[in-house]
């Protein structure tokens, strides 16, 4: 079991209210816990870093969370329309 360091600094940066809405819609988008969270992934990607850890492959996951439950979503309405398009022809021959 892997031990955490505790985090006792802070790094900062501004954005501007546009940045900040649109960061904070992609970090839902990809389920991250917080922006800090994705902010330090992010950078430790770029970085190359191996104090990553999994976090690289956790946000992969959540993105494809994500993305498996909006295919899902779009199977299903389409599933209905084919049904809707089966029994069309039958009501109007009917």
């Amino acid at each position: 079991m892997s031990v955490r360091r505790r985090r006792d600094r802070t790094v900062s940066f501004r954005v501007s209210a546009d940045e900040y809405e649109a960061l904070s819609d992609y970090c839902s988008s990809v389920s991250a816990r917080s922006i800090s969270e994705f902010a330090r992934s992010a950078v430790y990607q770029v970085m190359g870093s191996s104090n990553a850890g999994l976090m690289p492959l956790v946000s992969q996951l959540r993105v494809l969370v994500v993305q498996h439950s909006e295919l899902r979503d779009k199977l299903t309405e389409l599933s209905g329309r084919v049904d809707t398009w089966k029994r069309e022809p039958a009501e109007r021959q009917g």
